[in-house]
């Protein structure tokens, strides 16, 4: 088995890194949903989107 590991392990690394990406990128998008990403100043309802957030 370590024969294995020490035969792949560059593979290993680069799947464990793309994996990081990969679960960044989904985390960065999920966040991004749930606001409307474009900025507050044109908004016409901006002082009822983010009431809690200005206490």
């Amino acid at each position: 088995m370590f024969e294995w590991i020490s035969a792949n392990i560059g593979n290993i690394v680069a799947v464990a890194v793309l994996l990081l990406i990969l679960a960044f990128a989904i985390r960065s998008m999920l966040r991004k949903k749930n606001s409307c990403s474009c900025g507050c100043s044109a908004c016409p309802v901006a002082d009822t989107c983010h009431k809690e957030e200005k206490r």
